[in-house]
């Protein structure tokens, strides 16, 4: 990360003016090292106008990640980012049951069988039994900057309910709590604040194709919003009556990095053309 400097101050006060004390704290989690007109340089140390300010983070590769060979679905890659289309079923990162066959150790895999091993980031995490598409950094700069600016990551999901839904469109703007008895979430004065923009693209004999965007990012927040207004998603075995495969995913996907705009769509999967 480059930056010019606009004024002459104390490095650390610098940041701390341009940035927020919580990003300056994660640089210094992060081991971060920090130059000065090309000199490593210590946050108390004075920089003046038009110095430049390089922020750099050393690569730092967990050995003991697990291995988990498995053919993955890459709709872009670079040096920055990669973009994987993820089915349902797979966990996209490893869990306490099942710590090996996930999104992120598979993609570790293949970066360690092609000679290309980074570190990894997961940005958008998708449920286990979501589809779509999963974005995943590949440097800590990268990470560092999405992370600070997800709120202009945009995801377009979709999905299948049970039942006809009559409105042809819908915001549903309800509070949402973990169930401590549970893994499920619930509907809950105490909850944090949820919205979810729902617009119907087909209605079925007994179900409803719809469009979904997200202004805030809950756990099952889809899941749950629509379960909440009787037309749980088809396939949910948590807030609806279940079946073999959850009918949501994540099929657009778009953001900017390095002063260049991406947007990445996906084809349908099969519950959605049938």
């Amino acid at each position: 990360m480059d930056i010019i400097c606009e004024k002459t101050s104390i490095l650390k006060e610098y940041l701390l003016e341009k940035y927020s004390k919580k990003y300056v704290r994660y640089l210094k989690r992060q081991n971060a090292r920090f130059m000065i007109n090309g000199k490593i340089s210590r946050l108390n140390e004075i920089v003046s106008y038009g110095d430049e300010i390089k922020i750099e983070f050393e690569g730092i590769i967990n050995k003991e990640e697990k291995l988990f060979n498995y053919d993955l679905n890459i709709v872009f890659e670079n040096d920055d980012f990669m973009i994987i289309n993820k089915p349902s079923g797979l966990n996209t990162i490893p869990s306490k049951k099942e710590p090996i066959c996930s999104i992120y150790n598979a993609v570790y895999t293949y970066l360690l069988n092609n000679n290309k091993l980074k570190t990894i980031h997961i940005i958008t995490r998708l449920d286990k039994d979501t589809s779509g598409l999963v974005l995943i950094a590949l440097n800590k700069e990268t990470a560092l900057f999405l992370n600070k600016n997800h709120h202009n990551i945009h995801k377009i999901y979709y999905a299948e309910t049970e039942g006809i839904i009559l409105e042809n469109e819908l915001i549903i703007d309800k509070p949402i709590k973990k169930d401590l008895n549970s893994t499920k979430r619930i509907i809950a004065d105490d909850g944090k604040r949820s919205l979810t923009l729902v617009n119907v693209k087909k209605r079925k004999d007994k179900s409803t194709l719809i469009e979904i965007k997200l202004l805030t990012g809950r756990t099952h927040q889809i899941r749950v919003h629509m379960a909440s207004i009787g037309h749980p998603l088809i396939g949910d075995v948590l807030y609806g009556s279940g079946g073999d495969c959850l009918h949501l995913s994540c099929q657009s996907l778009s953001f900017s990095l390095n002063n260049k705009d991406y947007t990445f769509n996906i084809e349908p999967p099969v519950w959605m053309i049938l």
